[in-house]
């Protein structure tokens, strides 16, 4: 029977979990980006309610709530990003690791 490839080469097989791992936490942080847009956009409408709501009434505006929602979505955006140029550096380092394998 033939040997597999992951058995001949167990850095290919450590690679590929590391890619797997990427890849689930890039998903992860890709749907965390998407609600984070969305509750920004809702803070922002929020925001703007109340503050037309509080000076109506004669109060002062209330502190806005989507600078801390916006300071999120950046943070999440950048850990998104990052984990994008793990997982194609990872990538890329199992197919060269592949074709070095076959030689």
């Amino acid at each position: 029977m033939f040997e597999s490839i992951h058995d001949k080469v167990p850095e290919l097989a450590e690679l590929q979990q590391v890619v797997t791992k990427l890849e689930q936490e890039t998903h992860e942080a890709e749907g965390r980006v998407a609600q984070l847009h969305l509750e920004a956009r809702s803070a922002h409408e929020d925001d703007l309610n109340r503050e037309a709501a509080a000076l109506n009434a004669g109060r002062r505006a209330p502190r806005p709530t989507e600078p801390d929602v916006r300071a999120k979505l950046e943070g999440a955006q950048r850990r998104l990003e990052v984990l994008q140029r793990r997982l194609a550096l990872a990538q890329a380092d199992r197919v060269a690791l592949h074709h070095w394998s076959q030689r």
